[in-house]
């Protein structure tokens, strides 16, 4: 998938990843998790990239065993990411959870 992403990189995007989630969904190998963790650590964006650590200490803030839905688990997790900090407060919750 890594070079197949390089390519599509080269070919539609003249070398540079672009640094919207919904684009970077059209490439080879990038999911929804995976197009808002590079967006978050690479260009510090206000996005919300849940891993099954954040969610669980998030749930766990709210008291619940469980998400109703998975848009109810974006909306909250992303209740908590402070502005412009996106990066160092994924950073601090993997580290935590």
């Amino acid at each position: 998938y890594l070079q197949k992403l390089a390519q599509a990189v080269m070919q539609k995007y003249d070398g540079a990843l672009p640094i919207d989630p919904e684009q970077l969904m059209t490439l080879p190998g990038i999911g929804p998790y995976t197009s808002r963790a590079v967006l978050i650590f690479g260009q510090n964006q206000d996005l919300a990239a849940t891993d099954v650590n954040i969610a669980r200490v998030v749930r766990r803030w709210y008291g619940l065993m469980e998400w109703a839905s998975a848009e109810q688990q974006t909306k909250e997790v992303t209740r908590f990411v402070p502005r412009g900090k996106s990066r160092a407060w994924h950073s601090a919750m993997m580290d935590f959870a």
